[in-house]
């Protein structure tokens, strides 16, 4: 059963399905040497170890499709279930106590930067550049300093104002800027970019550029595809999303140079832009 912990950070199951020969002499083999779970521990550079659980896909024929042995996936995994990266082709059933494992400060600090790159390919005038941030949890304010040089006015809505403050306090000493704090969302209206933490907190008045991660909104550009390191692109399980697998790796096995990752593209929409394209987009 999966309930370790490798010092301060808590590890994750990729799960791998294999989809299995419903054939007579597949069944007596079944039977005879009836399938039982094993975690494989997968050394990863920089970091914790993640582990990878290959399971059956059986073929119930009454029900017309493949199903999982579920209560012996979860008994083996344990306490990572609730921290598990599935192929998106996997329907969990409901009431089944296992969930995705969904990106939180990784994949937004990847958008935040992403969006400082943008300004800065672009060459865009810091007096003529406006950005906005809505962030109510103050996930980015460690992550906020590289907006002074590149706009003139940076707006930051947040539940979390002392974190903020401090913030506000740090950029006044260092560089004599300002960054405005507020609660109301009308104060992003004259930003022309956006970043936001939780899509349904944009504005709908808002008509500048708004980039917001996990939103299938064709108005919100997010993160599609990312360039990982090659020690860890081999580690990329078959079905796993590259997105998520890094964010799993950083967050849960403490792989920070993945905070250097680059994007390879952006999707808005159903559509997929690189961020060449985008750029001239923008110009």
């Amino acid at each position: 059963m999966c309930n370790m912990y490798m010092g301060a950070y808590v590890l994750f199951v990729v799960l791998q399905p294999q989809k299995c020969d419903n054939g007579f002499l597949s069944k007596i083999s079944g039977w005879l040497h009836p399938y039982e779970p094993q975690l494989v521990d997968v050394a990863v550079r920089s970091g914790a170890p993640f582990f990878t659980l290959d399971c059956p896909e059986i073929y119930i024929k009454k029900e017309g499709g493949y199903s999982l042995p579920w209560d012996k996936i979860i008994s083996a995994v344990g306490r990572c279930a609730s921290r598990m990266l599935i192929p998106e082709r996997i329907n969990i059933p409901a009431g089944i106590p296992v969930s995705r494992f969904v990106s939180g400060y990784f994949s937004h600090r990847l958008l935040l930067d992403s969006v400082a790159t943008i300004i800065r390919k672009c060459r865009l005038k810091p007096s003529d550049t406006y950005v906005a941030v809505i962030d109510s949890n103050g996930l980015l304010s460690e992550d906020i300093e590289q907006f002074v040089v590149l706009s003139s006015c940076i707006k930051i809505i947040t539940n979390r104002r002392s974190k903020y403050e401090e913030l506000s306090l740090r950029l006044m000493k260092k560089y004599g800027a300002v960054i405005m704090i507020a609660d109301d969302y009308a104060a992003v209206k004259s930003c022309n970019f956006l970043v936001s933490t939780y899509a349904k907190l944009v504005p709908d008045f808002f008509d500048g550029l708004v980039f917001c991660q996990n939103s299938n909104n064709n108005r919100f550009y997010s993160l599609k595809d990312i360039e990982l390191p090659y020690e860890y692109e081999k580690l990329l399980p078959p079905e796993i999303d590259r997105l998520d697998f890094a964010g799993a790796l950083y967050e849960l096995c403490g792989v920070k140079k993945l905070v250097e990752t680059k994007v390879r593209t952006f999707k808005r929409g159903e559509d997929e832009i690189n961020l060449h394209s985008l750029c001239n987009i923008i110009n």
